[in-house]
């Protein structure tokens, strides 16, 4: 991490966490307001306020590809069901994210996929537990 912070090759503006949450997640289609895909588990981990990233088993869901179907404008975002206990709420928020980045890890591990997440479109309240969870996981 220390060199690609002297060469300038880190892009994150946020200190990452490495907290592990399982999570659920589809393809949201923002312009009709409903899931383009079925749900899907993972877990996040180095999580910040601007992203995270997406451990999975599934990049591609009902012929959509995380990549490929990702659309820059935000109207086929990845939805995340993501539980915030410090938040109190028993339901877990949905949170939206853009898909930056995806490689294939290996089948050592529990997920094969590791998946770039930048959160879009975090309401005050999402920002918030968000907050509340680093702060709560912090050194």
């Amino acid at each position: 991490m220390g060199l690609k912070n002297f060469f300038g090759l880190e892009r994150r503006r946020e200190l990452r966490q490495e907290i592990s949450i399982d999570v659920e997640f589809q393809v949201w289609d923002e312009s009709a307001l409903k899931p383009l895909t079925r749900k899907c588990t993972g877990g996040l981990t180095n999580i910040s306020l601007e992203g995270a990233c997406l451990h999975t088993n599934h990049v591609l869901i009902a012929g959509h590809h995380l990549m490929i179907h990702n659309d820059v404008e935000g109207k086929t975002p990845l939805v995340l069901e993501v539980p915030f206990p410090a938040s109190g709420d028993a339901s877990p928020r949905k949170l939206k994210a853009q898909v930056i980045w995806y490689k294939r890890v290996g089948a050592e591990r529990r997920f094969q996929f590791d998946v770039g997440l930048k959160f879009v479109g975090l309401s005050e309240d999402d920002q918030k537990n968000l907050e509340s969870l680093l702060r709560s996981s912090g050194p």
